[in-house]
C-alpha cells in the first residue's frame, strides 16, 4: 500500500509531464485532468523548493499543500483513510508541479523527469 500512494504522485507527474514525443503539451494536460496549480508556498528559513543547476532543476521535498493553505497532516491507516492518503499524494503531485511552473514559467520546457522520490507517513502496520 505505501508504494501504491507514492505511485500515485509520481504517474500524476509523468500524466501531465509526458514525454518530448506527446502531441498535447503539458498545460493542455493540466487542463484536461482538472488540476489546478497552485501558487508554491514562500520557502522558510533557508530551505529552497527549487534549484537550478544548469539546465536542469532539482526539487526539494514537498508535501501535501492545500491549494487553501496549509497541509494535509496525519498517517494513512490511522489518521488517514487510503483515500485522504492518495488524495495527500495527489496534492503533493500538484504541488511539485507548482514549483517547477514557477522556478522555470512554462511547462513546456520540461524534456525528461530524471528521478521522483515518494514517500508516505503511515502506521506501522499498513
Amino acid at each position: 500500500m505505501r508504494k501504491f500512494i507514492s505511485i500515485c504522485a509520481c504517474v500524476l507527474l509523468l500524466s501531465c509531464i509526458g514525454n518530448a514525443q506527446q502531441t498535447k503539451d503539458p498545460e493542455t494536460r493540466i487542463k484536461e485532468l482538472g488540476i489546478q496549480l497552485i501558487k508554491p508556498t514562500p520557502p522558510i528559513a533557508n530551505y529552497v523548493k527549487a534549484v537550478r543547476v544548469g539546465n536542469l532543476v532539482y526539487l526539494s521535498g514537498h508535501g501535501p499543500d492545500k491549494p487553501e493553505g496549509g497541509q494535509v497532516t496525519g498517517k494513512v491507516g490511522g489518521d488517514l483513510t487510503l483515500e485522504q492518503g492518495r488524495d495527500a499524494a495527489r496534492l503533493t503531485g500538484i504541488s511539485l508541479l507548482s514549483t517547477l511552473k514557477g522556478e522555470i514559467g512554462d511547462l513546456n520546457k520540461v524534456k525528461r523527469i530524471v528521478k521522483v522520490l515518494g514517500m508516505v507517513n503511515s502506521v506501522p502496520t499498513f
